[in-house]
């Protein structure tokens, strides 16, 4: 129904009369959102922030990113800035979010932010049950960093949301992305709670806030650890490395791991689900190369549908570099290195050729009955 054909029915027909009152009392009032000047997030793929938003979807905003449990740049970001994504998560699992925006300005803007929250869809106008999601560093925001004008840009981090939960009312869930400045005081967070008109209409103001509605997938029954990849010291500890990981009582079960985000160079730090086929000590893995102060998380995933009960199934995670040339003497002196590990790791083909390993740090959790 066009614009037109909607006020020739509202005007004609007698059976709307409560809403032709509405109507002509809500066009008098000509209250217009403000057109964005400054960072935006978008209600819906086809905004372009050149107007003022008038629209009534505001739960689609496609600059909240779902990745689950993928991987993207910030210059893949930026590239599919015309494209969406599916709002889907997966429960148990920790999922990746991204955050990008664009400058309606005409000016450098270098001090911006974003957070990020989750709620049930019921809490959406009760600001104080936003549950706060971290990023990959362990922050509650993201710098956009320095935004010419007119720009497109990601947040410099992914948002980080770990073992997603079950909503307990059955409904989906609802991200709102709130676009700040680092002294809080460009868009606070409201207090107290929010008429669904006026959350509404908050979300159309200068689009500086942007919800996502989003739905949980349940792709089996899942373990989740959670352990950090880095190389922040002092001394320097870029190189190439190894996930290994050892597993018992696993037999027919099924692990992956999934980093929260690419190596140094652009490669992903993953396993795809393998099934494993051995009761004690199968071992598999990955590896990958690290630049200085690297950080991110690698969460290793064991599905347990059909697990025996009798069984206590452990899975060992263990982080290990790849010894250097310059190092090889101390480690060898110092006993360090893992050569059953290095041996077992040119066997499967994680490495392509027979490497030390030095293990770096690990992690074990267990199944319990």
């Amino acid at each position: 129904m066009t614009e037109e054909q909607l006020i020739k029915r509202l005007l004609e027909d007698s059976d709307l009369k409560d809403l032709r009152e509405m109507f002509m009392a809500q066009r008098a009032c000509n209250v217009e959102p403000e057109v964005p000047n400054d960072l935006f997030l978008r209600p819906i793929l086809e905004y372009d922030g050149t107007t003022a938003y008038t629209g009534s979807v505001v739960y689609t905003s496609p600059d909240i990113w779902i990745a689950g449990m993928g991987v993207e740049t910030r210059e893949d970001l930026v590239s599919k800035y015309n494209e969406s994504h599916d709002a889907n998560v997966e429960l148990g699992k920790n999922n990746n979010i991204y955050i990008r925006a664009k400058n309606a300005s005409a000016q450098q803007l270098k001090d911006r932010i974003v957070r990020l929250y989750y709620c049930e869809s019921q809490y959406v106008c009760w600001p104080s049950y936003w549950m706060p999601i971290k990023t990959d560093q362990d922050l509650d925001y993201a710098k956009f960093g320095d935004v010419g004008a007119g720009e497109i840009v990601a947040a410099l981090n992914s948002f980080f949301w770990e073992r997603v939960p079950n909503p307990p009312s059955g409904e989906h869930y609802c991200l709102i992305a709130q676009i700040d400045n680092e002294a809080g005081t460009l868009n606070p967070k409201p207090a107290g709670e929010i008429k669904r008109v006026d959350f509404a209409n908050m979300l159309r103001q200068k689009c500086l806030w942007g919800q996502r509605n989003v739905n949980v997938l349940n792709k089996g029954t899942v373990v989740c650890n959670k352990s950090a990849i880095t190389t922040d010291g002092p001394d320097d500890r870029a190189g190439e490395y190894v996930i290994m990981l050892n597993t018992t009582d696993c037999k027919g079960l099924s692990i992956e791991i999934q980093c929260s985000q690419k190596d140094s160079k652009g490669h992903d730090i993953r396993l795809s689900k393998t099934v494993i086929t051995d009761d004690h000590g199968t071992m598999t893995g990955c590896d990958f190369y690290l630049d200085p102060n690297y950080k991110a998380y690698a969460s290793t995933y064991l599905y347990v549908d059909g697990l025996d009960p009798q069984k206590e199934p452990s899975v060992n995670s263990r982080f290990m570099a790849v010894g250097a040339d310059n190092e090889l003497d101390y480690a060898v002196k110092n006993q360090l290195i893992d050569f059953r590990s290095s041996v077992i790791a040119y066997d499967l083909g994680i490495r392509k050729s027979a490497t030390p390993l030095i293990p770096m740090g690990g992690i074990k959790f267990t199944v319990k009955k």
